[in-house]
């Protein structure tokens, strides 16, 4: 039997449709599965603009990495990862000149995250029941994907730029970041 993939008409807010497996989604329930895709990869990428600017407040603009030791680090990193975005970017530009453009980036993402966050799926209820509205959906996400992923870009290449002067080796930060993925495998 298959289930659809969006709340029916007439259910309370508490129901959770059971999702039918992958392959045997009807082309409906795979353009809806779409949309939460694209919806969670552009929340996702606003995660990692928060957490690449905490990083960096803490790291190239704070004291540096050799310059305090590993719990005021967690510390200082807890305390920021604690902010909201809003906060975090205002934090960030207390430590940081940047040119207008970026501060406009930086402006746009904590909008665009809000909005994802709090009123994305209710302004756009009607759109989520016809294919049409969610080709619309589908667009808009995308163009949110582009920009929230160009802008995480820019932040990631100042964050290489910073280890490359610190004279942090790569090796040491792939490693990590392997070792991040080996022991999230269950």
């Amino acid at each position: 039997m298959r289930t659809r993939c969006r709340l029916p008409v007439g259910r309370s807010s508490g129901y959770v449709p059971t999702p039918a497996p992958l392959e045997e989604l009807d082309p409906e329930s795979e353009h809806i599965r779409e949309v939460y895709a694209r919806f969670g990869l552009a929340v996702y990428l606003t995660q990692c603009i928060e957490r690449s600017l905490a990083i960096l407040v803490v790291t190239k603009y704070g004291p540096g990495p050799g310059r305090m030791t590993q719990s005021d680090y967690d510390a200082k990193l807890d305390a920021l990862f604690r902010k909201t975005f809003g906060v975090l970017v205002a934090t960030f530009r207390k430590h940081v000149s940047q040119p207008p453009s970026f501060d406009v980036k930086l402006d746009e993402a904590v909008n665009r995250r809000n909005w994802l966050a709090h009123r994305y799926f209710w302004e756009r209820a009607g759109h989520f029941m016809s294919p049409e509205g969610r080709e619309v959906m589908l667009s808009e996400l995308q163009d949110l994907i582009d920009s929230l992923g160009q802008l995480n870009q820019e932040i990631e290449t100042e964050g290489r730029r910073w280890w490359s002067e610190s004279g942090l080796d790569p090796k040491v930060i792939d490693y990590e970041a392997d070792k991040l993925i080996r022991e999230s495998r269950l």
